[in-house]
């Protein structure tokens, strides 16, 4: 009997550390869910009114920034439900309206939520330090690799190209850094993070192994420098887990703020919720960090970007 119960509780402790991996998305999103890869268009002045267009016709490349974005990943080596959802752009959008440089910005939705690896792994466990076949993970990069020669084609230049991406997303626009150094300006990270909760990472000795080749081989780049944003408090690679890196000279990094005495997430005095307030729609707080892009609080570091693309533009 006292077996039986053990194996209760331990059973009930996975379940919890998986149901971490997942972002803390709140229910009946659905409808709010995008899932093609598109433009921005803004169709008025409220930050939840934009659609996105598979195109547009481009008059003049060399007035043309193009922010590449690429949304995380809930499922290690599955194919996830969606691509993002809404409310991860309503800070995002903001950027539209300005023109660094005398250039207009593009912001486009890079969708990879389709992908899967060739053994589809459970979420949660831990996976061979190599992975047998082509993994979700470097299907996701050759995407990028693949979008971003496409528009080079079309006529953007590389130096009016970023990547800028959420959790997984971000990891791997870090992680392309030296194979596309020519190919794109830089990156701007947020969350930066691809091998789940750190309350699962003891159980997961080879992907462990494989993160630390990851983070090593990220920290050799050369001339790696990205704008990162990361908090301490975060539940998966945090301040403090990527500290060396975030420590690197050429490396700018912002850190997002930590939750008040009540575990609520603040900036400045603005709370962070999902959906961002919209009337009729119900309040969620964010309760990580690394989530905090899905908030309309974000908005306080719009500027933060801009002076970065400012500083890498020619």
């Amino acid at each position: 009997m006292l077996k039986i119960f053990f194996l209760l509780i331990i059973n009930y402790i996975f379940i919890i550390s998986i149901n971490q991996i997942h972002a803390l998305t709140p229910p009946n999103t659905s409808s709010a869910e995008l899932n093609s890869n598109g433009f921005f268009k803004k169709n008025g002045s409220n930050f939840s009114d934009f659609t996105l267009v598979g195109n547009i016709d481009f008059v003049d490349f060399s007035k043309e920034i193009i922010l590449i974005y690429l949304p995380g990943s809930a499922s290690d080596d599955r194919s996830d439900d969606h691509c993002s959802v809404r409310s991860e752009f309503y800070s995002f959008i903001e950027l539209l309206k300005y023109k660094p440089k005398n250039k207009n910005i593009n912001l486009y939705l890079l969708c990879s939520h389709l992908l899967y690896g060739d053994q589809q792994y459970l979420d949660g466990i831990d996976q061979p330090y190599s992975y047998p076949g082509i993994s979700k993970h470097e299907r996701y990069r050759k995407n990028i690799k693949e979008k971003v020669v496409e528009f080079i084609d079309k006529g953007f230049s590389s130096n009016n190209i970023f990547l800028m991406g959420h959790s997984c997303g971000a990891w791997h626009a870090l992680f392309l850094h030296e194979e596309l150094s020519s190919l794109f300006n830089s990156t701007i990270a947020i969350s930066p993070a691809c091998f789940g909760p750190r309350t699962l990472w003891k159980k997961r000795p080879n992907l462990m192994e494989r993160r630390a080749s990851e983070i090593n081989f990220i920290e050799n780049i050369n001339n790696f420098d990205p704008l990162i944003f990361i908090g301490y408090q975060d539940l998966r690679e945090n301040t403090a887990s990527l500290s060396k890196l975030l420590k690197i000279n050429s490396v700018n990094f912002i850190q997002l703020p930590n939750k008040n005495i009540n575990g609520i997430y603040y900036v400045d005095d603005k709370v962070c919720t999902w959906h961002n307030n919209l009337n009729g729609v119900k309040k969620f707080f964010i309760l990580d960090p690394h989530n905090i892009n899905f908030s309309r609080c974000f908005v306080k570091y719009i500027d933060d970007i801009l002076t970065f693309i400012n500083l890498r533009l020619d």
